[in-house]
């Protein structure tokens, strides 16, 4: 199941071809968004493990989408 563990990291590892697949986008979109969201300190990429840092702006881009 997905989710954050208590350290608000994604307790499911994903490859990012894996994630890429999984979202419909290509390798090279998810590895250059990733990068966007570290850099606007969005998410921190550990490895193949992403923590969330700003909650509130993932929800706030997720639901602009619906």
């Amino acid at each position: 199941a997905f989710g954050l563990d208590g350290d608000n990291v994604l307790n499911y590892t994903l490859s990012r071809t894996e994630l890429a697949s999984l979202v419909g986008a290509t390798y090279e979109t998810v590895v250059r968004m990733l990068k966007k969201l570290e850099e606007n300190d969005v998410v921190q990429n550990i490895g193949k493990k992403i923590k969330v840092i700003n909650i509130k702006e993932i929800e706030k881009h997720c639901l602009k989408n619906l």
